[in-house]
């Protein structure tokens, strides 16, 4: 009935910097989000657009299906290899389920740590070196979380295990300790950019 747009990007599978990616939609849409393009953002950045279409002109079909493949393969092994190191370094203070596509692992957090919002978590993980976003910040309202959210698309098998070590260690440690007074937000926001700031020494991308 011509009502569903679909909206992609090559940022998942390409390259983030290149900020370019398609709508599939009717033609009477099109037209229209063409004209709103040219008003607004006048249109994807010419040199990404050039790379892009030289780049998938090479490939054709067959080599794009073999790119994403790859990609798919490394994505699954990297989860499977957190998977395995979360269960051994945290056991029954964390787990998580195996996604079924993408590049997160969204980790559950157990009441044993003693924490209510892994929110609560921030300063531990900073001062693990270990860097993984609250669930709290994926919320519509705000919501407190059991959950971590962790990358493992640009993270090395190595720093994988670097991660999950630390992250054992951190929340064992928080556990012993019975769990500490909950952050105001405003505290919790300035420790995400604080944790941000440190990215390079850390283990696992936010």
């Amino acid at each position: 009935e011509e009502r569903v747009v679909r909206v992609d990007t090559f940022s998942k599978f390409m390259a983030p910097g290149l900020r370019a990616g398609w709508v599939t939609c009717c033609h009477a849409l099109r037209q229209s989000l063409m004209y709103h393009t040219q008003q607004s953002s006048q249109g994807v950045c010419s040199v990404s657009s050039v790379i892009l279409a030289n780049v998938l002109q090479q490939w054709g079909n067959d080599g794009l299906d073999a790119h994403l493949r790859r990609l798919q393969a490394g994505y699954a092994s990297k989860c499977a290899l957190l998977l395995s190191l979360l269960e051994e370094h945290c056991g029954e203070l964390a787990r998580a389920e195996v996604p079924d596509g993408g590049m997160f692992a969204w980790i559950k957090v157990s009441w044993a740590v003693g924490v209510v919002d892994t929110a609560e978590l921030i300063d531990d993980l900073v001062a693990a070196r270990v860097a993984l976003v609250p669930g709290r910040f994926f919320s519509p309202d705000d919501a407190p979380s059991q959950h971590l959210r962790a990358c493992f698309a640009t993270a090395s098998p190595a720093e994988i295990a670097l991660g999950m070590e630390r992250l054992g260690m951190a929340l064992k440690k928080r556990a012993r300790a019975g769990g500490a007074h909950r952050p105001s937000l405003t505290r919790v926001r300035g420790a995400v950019h604080q944790n941000k700031r440190v990215r390079t020494q850390h283990a696992l991308a936010i």
